[in-house]
């Protein structure tokens, strides 16, 4: 692995060999459930399991769902996420998880009433997830779960390889679709990797985009002018204008906080 890129490009230079395959996803679902285990947002023993707020008060998460309810008010619920979606490249459910619980904890709701919002909210997990949270469709894997032998095969089953990804046309065409009509693009810890932005890249006429961010926290300003050039081919040069391009070395909260305005408008 000190060689590869990431594990997911190691898994894809040795996709025709199903036991390097399958011990690749094994690999990555037990990972990415121990670090759901020791994650902040599992929440504290001695709180029931209840999130300490003022302890993540510095993840995006949580200068996000400021943004998402700065107007809100409880009763328009049903309507919080007709506007977001997530393309996220990784495992685990933080996203989803926190959003469950910082919805009920603010707006003073029930977990149904919660559940059932998030489920409203689009998110793609290109590479696929370590199962769905017990209260998700189908979902029957705790977050940070300790499965058994069997149950450890059926979660990684449920990873997927660059070339699987590609292989699901509805998926594909769902990210491509959501892209080319999003009004703003925002790249949060991203690493535009080249598989990554291939996967995003729109071929069809997209609408005009208000402003594109992305973060690029320690990454060399010549790279970060390839970057800003590779983000307009996937946008789609040849069709779309944007407003504004930043990618600022900032840290995911960072980029939330300083563009926080951008963004709202």
């Amino acid at each position: 692995m000190p060689q590869a890129i990431s594990i997911d490009n190691f898994m894809h230079t040795h996709s025709h060999d199903e036991n390097i395959i399958l011990m690749g996803k094994l690999g990555i679902a037990v990972c990415i459930l121990e670090a759901e285990r020791t994650s902040s947002l599992r929440g504290d023993k001695d709180r029931d399991g209840k999130l300490n707020y003022g302890s993540i008060k510095e993840s995006w998460h949580a200068t996000f769902v400021k943004m998402l309810l700065e107007n809100t008010q409880a009763k328009a619920i049903d309507s919080l996420f007709d506007n977001v979606s997530f393309i996220t490249f990784n495992y685990d459910r933080c996203i989803e998880l926190y959003l469950e619980k910082a919805l009920q904890n603010y707006l003073l709701i029930s977990e149904q009433e919660a559940h059932k919002a998030v489920n409203k909210l689009t998110v793609i997990h290109p590479y696929g997830q370590v199962g769905s949270l017990p209260w998700q469709p189908s979902g029957r894997v705790k977050f940070g779960a300790e499965p058994q032998a069997t149950e450890l095969l059926e979660i990684a089953r449920q990873i997927r390889t660059f070339t699987e990804r590609v292989e699901d046309e509805a998926m594909m065409a769902r990210i491509h679709s959501l892209i080319a009509e999003a009004e703003q693009v925002i790249y949060l810890g991203f690493s535009y990797g080249t598989m990554n932005l291939e996967l995003l890249t729109v071929a069809g006429k997209a609408k005009r985009k208000s402003v594109v961010l992305g973060t690029t926290i320690g990454i060399a300003e010549p790279n970060r002018n390839v970057i800003a050039s590779d983000i307009q081919n996937s946008i789609g040069p040849d069709y779309v204008s944007i407003g504004k391009i930043a990618l600022p070395a900032l840290t995911c909260n960072d980029l939330l906080h300083q563009y926080w305005r951008v963004i709202a408008r």
